[in-house]
């Protein structure tokens, strides 16, 4: 983009020797060669335009494909992580909610690999913000949905465990320690919030 700078700084300048140059006194010859000039001036400058909009269609499409490429790789790691947990996601979830201290090796991995989905998810969503091509800031996201996943026991330790061996950027973390020290039992929370606004609505009927 700096080349076509200087190419039109160049065209400019010669726009202006003309334009200051005296038009008094010329010959027809000399009028011509002027006219001639301004055509070349105009047709150097549509194809300047052109190569600039096609690098801006080019960086566009670079762009594009970055981010393509970056979605198959973090969908694939989802995908792995998905299919350890299984049909077993569920009990696993209840079986750490409800009693975090004796959750078995099997349900220990299947939990890791719902977290380990999860985080992976808002690192793309970050990825995509940081290129521009996302319409929300990417750690709203973050800050709705870390609550839910460790704002319980077995939650937070997990993320105290790991935290600093996970691969996303400080600023990420950041989003996701504020949100479990705001809500650090937010997942029991709104179980008993559930379960008492199923009591009242039973009450009612």
């Amino acid at each position: 983009m700096a080349k076509y700078g200087r190419i039109l700084d160049y065209e400019f300048q010669r726009i202006w020797n003309i334009l200051g140059s005296e038009s008094s006194g010329q010959s027809p010859t000399m009028n011509i060669e002027r006219v001639a000039s301004w055509l070349q001036l105009t047709a150097n400058l549509g194809i300047i335009g052109g190569l600039v909009l096609v690098g801006f269609q080019l960086h566009q499409n670079s762009e594009i494909l970055k981010a393509q490429m970056m979605n198959a790789e973090s969908r694939s790691v989802i995908d792995q992580e998905l299919q350890i947990v299984g049909e077993e996601g569920a009990t696993a979830w209840v079986a750490a909610m409800s009693d975090p201290r004796n959750v078995s090796p099997e349900h220990h991995r299947i939990m890791e690999a719902i977290f380990w989905s999860a985080i992976e998810s808002w690192r793309h969503t970050e990825e995509l913000g940081n290129l521009d091509l996302v319409d929300i800031d990417p750690h709203s996201r973050v800050t709705d949905e870390a609550a839910w996943y460790f704002g319980n026991t077995y939650g937070r330790a997990w993320w105290t465990v790991q935290k600093d061996g996970i691969r996303i950027s400080d600023e990420l973390k950041n989003v996701i320690d504020e949100a479990i020290s705001k809500h650090p039992d937010f997942t029991a929370d709104l179980n008993e919030q559930l379960i008492e606004e199923i009591l009242r609505i039973s009450e009612v009927e």
